[in-house]
């Protein structure tokens, strides 16, 4: 079974944030794994890197300061 690769847009759009938002995190260190096409120089995301990701990410129960976490 092959599977298929997203691009930006569409990684960004599965996760619910800007393609700005996704290269700037890229860029930093700070967003999900990616593959980088050597022939191409295309970046693409698998799915399970992007479900991987969003799971690690913290969660809070309140926006005063982020100080709740679960």
């Amino acid at each position: 079974m092959i599977k298929r690769l997203l691009d930006t847009k569409e990684a960004a759009a599965y996760l619910g944030i800007s393609d700005a938002s996704l290269r700037k995190r890229r860029c930093v260190g700070d967003g999900p794994a990616f593959i980088r096409d050597p022939n191409r120089s295309s970046i693409r995301y698998k799915k399970e890197d992007l479900d991987e990701w969003i799971d690690s990410q913290p969660t809070y129960t309140s926006t005063a300061g982020y100080m709740a976490k679960r």
